[in-house]
This record gives structure tokens, sequence and C-alpha cells, in this order.
């Protein structure tokens, strides 16, 4: 890859795609903490696409793209600090990354809303749905 295609500073789909990636870890997080609990399985893929658009909201106010930002950019996943982060602006600062990283891990979320529906299905949406059927299947 060449050097002309990067910045010194990352634009709204890197700070997109920094957003993302964090809102995944913590719906693994989520996942893995409580994962019996299908509110979780239900509304927390949307984790990752709520905090990759709050981390990219600072980027279509601003009007000057040096690394010196307000401090009420902080609020949003400390946007001056994401901004002109050579690490990050390497990783995200390439929109084929950004697309390539935040496109695999949404299979992963299709995949996992995916199986959720096949388990509805299957069991019912209730917890006490499924346990009234292993009592049947115990009895029978």
């Amino acid at each position: 890859m060449s050097d002309y295609l990067l910045s010194d500073y990352l634009t709204g789909a890197g700070h997109f795609g920094v957003g993302f990636v964090a809102g995944f870890f913590i719906f693994l997080l989520f996942l893995g903490m409580s994962r019996k609990a299908l509110w979780v399985r239900l509304y927390g893929p949307f984790i990752p696409f709520l905090l990759g658009g709050i981390a990219a909201v600072p980027y279509f106010f601003t009007y000057k793209l040096t690394c010196d930002q307000p401090l009420w950019g902080h609020f949003f996943f400390f946007y001056p600090f994401f901004h002109c982060q050579p690490l990050f602006v390497k990783f995200f600062g390439n929109i084929h990354v950004v697309v390539v990283v935040c496109g695999l891990l949404y299979v992963v979320i299709l995949w996992r809303y995916i199986v959720l529906v096949k388990y509805i299905r299957r069991y019912g949406w209730s917890n006490q749905a499924r346990q009234k059927r292993r009592r049947r299947h115990r009895r029978a």
C-alpha cells in the first residue's frame, strides 16, 4: 500500500470503524456475561452500530481537520485522542481496511442473529416455554 492514501488524521469512516470495533467487543463481553438472556442476544448487536455512529458524529461538525480539537470532542469516544494517534491512523486511516474489518464483524453479528432466530423457532421466545418442553421430554 502506498502512503499517499493515508493522512495524518482519521476520517469519518475511521472513527466509525474505531467505535464499531469497540462496540463489537463490548457486545461480546455482554454476550459472555449473560449468554442465556435473550434481550442481550437480541439487542446486543446494535451496540457496535450505535457506538460507531457516536464515534463518527464529531467528524461532521469539525471544520478544520487538525489534531487540536475542542474539549467537547472527548465525550465522543475521546475523539481528539483517536483523531491523530499514529496506530489508529495507520490501521483505520484506510477506507478499505475499515470496510473489510467492519464487514467481517457484521457477518459474525449476522450469523449470531441467524442462530438466535433458529433458537426462537425451536424453543419459543420465553424461557418458560423451553423449560416446559424439557419437562415433557423427560416424562416421555
